[in-house]
């Protein structure tokens, strides 16, 4: 997914664990990149930022550690303008259920 956004001309990047993270997010941070993928609950002393999006990857994670990282999102932006957060799933699969279920419980947002 890096690479295809990349070459579809998105400055994107995969916020790592560990000593390069605060490196990543000083980078999207000072608008250096477009928008940025979280895999893991980024650190709490992280400091906020203006920013509007963000995608999650949800593949095999707990629903916890999904909602700490969606918490940890909302905690961090510091912008007045809508926040738009990609949580990406596998389709058919008990994963798809409890995007689903997420989305219409903690955003409103209802799937017929």
């Amino acid at each position: 997914m890096l690479n295809q956004l990349g070459q579809a001309g998105i400055k994107i990047a995969e916020l790592p664990i560990g000593e390069s993270q605060r490196k990543v997010w000083d980078q999207f941070a000072g608008n250096r990149l477009d928008t940025l993928l979280l895999s893991d609950i980024p650190a709490i002393d992280l400091p906020g930022s203006n920013f509007h999006q963000l995608i999650i990857l949800t593949p095999l994670r707990p629903m916890d550690e999904i909602l700490s990282m969606i918490d940890w999102v909302l905690s961090h932006t510091q912008t007045n303008d809508a926040l738009r957060l990609d949580l990406l799933y596998v389709d058919d699969t008990p994963e798809e259920i409890a995007m689903i279920e997420l989305a219409e419980a903690s955003f409103g947002l209802r799937y017929s």
